[in-house]
């Protein structure tokens, strides 16, 4: 099936990973257009109004090419790059890449994230097996950093590693590079929490994958484009390597790193309480949403489909949300003020 730009000006839409579920191919690729009314067709999908790097993701039904649902996300007025994709063993999707830019916008359906900076700032997005948002957010740096691979444990646990220079912070905890380019692994929740982060002295990761108790991490040093090279070398653990010549491979396992502490007495998370429960509940709002004008909570089931929706009273920070009559079951719970989202789990009796 082949994706069309009716204006003739979009660069490309590529799907270059593809992961099976319950009958159906799921496919993520980048996405590069060039002008703002590009309209792009996948069967009867249109799409108007994307603008600059972004990425594709797509849901097919093997037996006859014909698409399920599409979508563009992670559109900016700067640039969106190094986007991976993996998806958990109920279907969810998770996206991880990175955006910035002079603007430093990016487009996520009815969310944006935005940066400060024109430095890129990594993301984690995530998608139900209908292709609804879940949620998405980003993490704070000095300078740029790059996520450029997920993997994703049958959990939800997700295995990232890219690169990073100065600073970035997971948590409660800032890490600071050794080099202008560290490879780094990280470990977040199925929320996107951070969980454990480990960084090397130069080099990028580009591969990372779950080995039992381990992963496994590919990438390259030095990060140099041309020689002479500023940074031969790369130090794994208490070995320090020097490059045979100009680019070398690297490939190492190494159990989960550890050591990001959550944030107890301020939580920047959605914290869903009682837990589970009956169809009724509270929410204690993430930190970075307790001053926001207006915020929008979403109910999806196991399978994406939206089964409520209310903007929340923010004169209580501990708003009370009623789910009369619905089935027991695994929830999905979002909270959005239009520029960032969370998302909790949540379980009806």
């Amino acid at each position: 099936k082949p994706f069309t730009a009716i204006s003739g000006l979009q660069k490309s839409i590529e799907i270059v990973t593809l992961r099976y579920h319950q009958g159906r191919i799921y496919g993520h690729g980048p996405a590069l257009i060039n002008v703002a009314n590009d309209t792009t067709v996948v069967d009867t999908f249109q799409i108007v109004g994307r603008n600059g790097r972004g990425f594709a993701l797509v849901c097919l039904d093997p037996a006859n090419g014909e698409a399920d649902w599409f979508r563009l996300d992670g559109f900016s007025k700067g640039y969106s790059m190094y986007h991976a994709m993996d998806m958990d063993t109920i279907g969810h999707i998770s996206v991880a890449g990175s955006y910035g830019g002079t603007v430093g916008i990016a487009v996520f359906g009815q969310d944006t994230l935005s940066s400060p900076t024109a430095y890129a700032k990594g993301f984690i997005a995530k998608y139900s097996p209908s292709g609804a948002l879940l949620y998405v957010r980003d993490f704070e740096g000095s300078d740029t950093h790059l996520f450029n691979a997920v993997d994703v444990a049958p959990n939800g646990t997700m295995a990232l590693t890219g690169q990073f220079r100065g600073e970035i912070t997971l948590g409660d905890s800032t890490y600071t590079s050794h080099t202008d380019s560290d490879l780094f692994v990280a470990i977040h929740g199925p929320n996107g929490d951070p969980r454990g982060f480990m960084h090397a002295s130069g080099g990028r990761g580009w591969s990372i994958k779950y080995l039992g108790g381990d992963v496994v991490v590919s990438g390259s040093f030095p990060t140099d484009l041309h020689p002479p090279l500023h940074n031969p070398e790369i130090t794994l653990g208490a070995t320090t390597y020097t490059t045979h010549g100009w680019r070398d491979i690297v490939l190492a396992r190494t159990s989960l790193p550890t050591g990001v502490p959550s944030k107890a007495s301020t939580p920047d998370r959605l914290v869903i309480f009682a837990n589970p429960n009956r169809g009724s509940f509270r929410i204690a709002l993430p930190a970075r949403l307790r001053a926001a004008h207006a915020l929008a909570l979403r109910v999806f089931d196991s399978t994406g489909r939206q089964l409520h929706q209310q903007q929340l009273n923010l004169g209580d920070p501990r708003p009370m949300v009623d789910l009369f009559g619905v089935t027991p079951g695994y929830y999905m719970v979002s909270l959005s003020d239009g520029q960032v989202s969370y998302s909790g789990s949540l379980v009806v009796e």
